[in-house]
């Protein structure tokens, strides 16, 4: 075999058997319904949506450490008189709500290592099907469209007025998450058709001098599950 050939086919064998030893084995999976209640002149409404959170240990240090986490859902839908409500898959600061909603949960438990934590408690919670009510700190980027089929219509809400985008007796009530085993939420795409088509990008830009989308979003920010098979 010529020399050459054999080093590249030797060194190829090496980084294969080194991806394969430090690849991300799953440690840790916690799937949650999170549900939002409304008030409303002729009721309360809800609507909820089931997310995963999962935590992975490396045998190999990575970037962010030997921990890496992943996540799967999809936005919250509340149809509401004057609109659609969103409860979305981001929150102001955290770019992975899922997984942030169950780390500030172990977190304030006072747990010294809340990566640890969550691989020791994610089969208890599942078991006990933990549910609380989600503190402020927590609420998800609530938005809705002046026109549901313009992306660019996109605005945000305030959680602590929605009668200023709904109108009169509208009012969040609460945000409940609660562990379950129902499957990941899926359909979105039949509300917002337009959604596959950007394939996980930002949202398109409101005017051609704007640097990024409305409030940065990205198609992930609606959906995982979308983009999974597109």
């Amino acid at each position: 075999m010529n020399r050459r050939l054999f080093l590249s086919s030797a060194t190829s064998l090496f980084f294969l058997a080194f991806s394969s030893c430090s690849f991300l084995e799953p440690q840790g999976d916690i799937r949650y319904r999170i549900t939002l209640e409304v008030d409303t002149p002729s009721g309360i409404k809800t609507a909820s949506s089931v997310w995963e959170a999962r935590l992975h240990e490396a045998l190999a240090a990575f970037e962010h450490g030997k921990y890496q986490w992943d996540y799967s859902g999809e936005a919250i839908v509340l149809d509401l008189p004057e609109g659609t409500l969103f409860g979305l898959l981001r929150s102001e600061n955290e770019v992975q709500l899922p997984v942030a909603i169950m780390r500030d949960q172990i977190i304030a438990t006072k747990a010294s290592d809340w990566r640890k934590s969550w691989i020791k408690l994610a089969p208890r919670w599942k078991n006990e099907k933990l549910a609380f009510e989600l503190p402020r700190s927590n609420y998800p980027m609530l938005v809705r469209f002046r026109d549901i089929k313009e992306p660019k219509s996109v605005e945000q809400v305030d959680p602590d007025d929605l009668a200023a985008s709904f109108g009169p007796g509208i009012g969040l009530r609460r945000i409940t998450v609660e562990v379950t085993d129902s499957p990941v939420t899926t359909g979105i795409e039949k509300i917002l058709n337009w959604l596959p088509s950007i394939h996980g990008n930002l949202l398109p830009k409101i005017d051609n001098s704007a640097k990024t989308s409305p409030f940065g979003l990205q198609g992930v920010d609606f959906s995982t599950e979308i983009f999974n098979e597109y």
